[in-house]
């Protein structure tokens, strides 16, 4: 098995780690930014979020230190579309690539059509990258793009697809596969941070952890005939991301809810927990508002600046955080759908029949009480609110497929 665990230039295939060190000044000396991006981490997959399987010692010394942000997302419940929103500093919709790359093909027992998506960054666009080149930053490290398919699960019957798209979810962190995965990231990470001492700049680097998108905890259904034999457990599941709902592929927490950690010497608070909802948009303008760098007036970005509460506000001006995926997920089988969270709510919306799910986070973050009937008015405001950014970025929609022969 392999994990793609590294320390990699942010402007390298969608990419979103890197190490950004700035050039040598006389007067003054901006921080440098190592951005540490784990591939499929679940948020509960580490000590500090509440794991009791997994050995996490480097990153929960590290959030002693630090911001730990409860409430933070990826900006999708995939890899390419989180990565690529973490370097632009776009939502996934404002880019048209919603998906992974190159992205799954259509089967005839969809009622949709996957919407086809941009295989690269906007040519005439910027990234966080060429924005920190332009304030005399240059960029090191190094990038892979292997892939990785790691899983587990402790059920032994039909591991296949149920009537109505229903499978199975993994509700334990017992893989000691991937438990020697989490421990070798971790010891990886370590070494980062003890580089960073021997170099003698770990006092002015700023440090980022986070996930492009939860944990796998249900299997890689690309085909629905697909059938996972008793001997390829290990590779069809990973993780249990409870108490959260779901996992990679889902636009429930399981999916989008994920670890984020940063470190600011000199500026940010030590040892504290924040839970305001921040989202892979937000490091473009906020690494820029750390390092000193005002944004120029005509890079536009869907992200807000989450700098301030690293010095400890308690809020930052936004109204809701959206998510628009219309295509078919090879993750659980899951519904094409977009979803917003507005204060405590969110709202999911699937876009086969036009239903929706309201939750309220605050109360019930394991998604379990569905609140569209009882709260009727908030169930429509936040559904327009999701189709009104959909107009306003022009986010492609699903059309009828042609082909659709129902699955018996």
């Amino acid at each position: 098995m392999n994990r793609r665990l590294f320390l990699s230039s942010a402007a390298v295939a969608l990419l979103g780690a890197g190490l950004l060190q700035c050039k040598a000044q006389k007067k003054v000396r901006p921080m440098n930014v190592v951005f540490f991006l784990v591939d499929d981490l679940g948020w509960s997959d580490i000590g500090c979020y509440g794991s009791r399987f997994y050995e996490t010692p480097n990153i929960d010394n590290f959030a002693k230190e630090s911001v730990r942000f409860t409430s933070a997302y990826a900006a999708c419940h995939v890899n390419s579309p989180s990565r690529a929103s973490i370097l632009t500093g776009k939502y996934p919709a404002s880019l048209n690539l919603t998906d992974w790359l190159p992205g799954r093909r259509d089967f005839p027992f969809q009622k949709l059509l996957n919407v086809p998506v941009s295989r690269h960054l906007p040519y005439d666009g910027t990234t966080i990258a060429k924005e920190l080149q332009g304030q005399s930053y240059v960029l090191e490290g190094d990038g892979d793009d292997d892939s990785i398919d790691r899983k587990d699960v402790q059920s032994h019957e039909g591991y296949r697809i149920f009537p109505d798209r229903t499978v199975k979810i993994k509700q334990l962190q017992d893989n000691v596969e991937f438990a020697a995965m989490v421990e070798s990231m971790d010891e990886s990470f370590g070494r980062a941070l003890e580089e960073l001492k021997v170099l003698g700049i770990d006092d002015r680097t700023i440090v980022i952890f986070y996930s492009d998108n939860g944990g796998m905890s249900a299997a890689n259904f690309y085909d629905p005939n697909r059938v996972i034999r008793e001997n390829e457990l290990d590779k069809a599941y990973s993780t249990s991301n409870l108490p959260l709902r779901g996992g990679k592929g889902w636009l429930y927490e399981g999916g989008i809810r994920v670890p984020l950690i940063i470190k600011w010497p000199g500026k940010g608070l030590r040892n504290v927990i924040c839970d305001v909802p921040v989202t892979g948009p937000d490091f473009f303008p906020t690494i820029l508002d750390m390092s000193g760098i005002q944004m120029k007036p005509w890079v536009k970005s869907d992200g807000v600046s989450f700098a301030p509460l690293l010095r400890g506000e308690t809020k930052i001006d936004r109204d809701a955080i959206f998510w628009h995926f219309p295509h078919y997920s090879n993750h659980g089988m899951q519904s094409p759908g977009g979803a917003v969270r507005c204060g405590d709510y969110k709202l999911l919306e699937y876009y086969e029949n036009n239903t929706v799910q309201l939750f309220n986070l605050k109360n019930d973050k394991e998604e379990r009480h569905d609140l569209a009937s009882s709260e009727p008015e908030m169930a429509n405001k936040l559904r327009e609110m999701l189709h009104n950014r959909r107009k306003q970025v022009n986010a492609k929609t699903m059309e009828l497929n042609p082909e659709y022969k129902v699955v018996k």
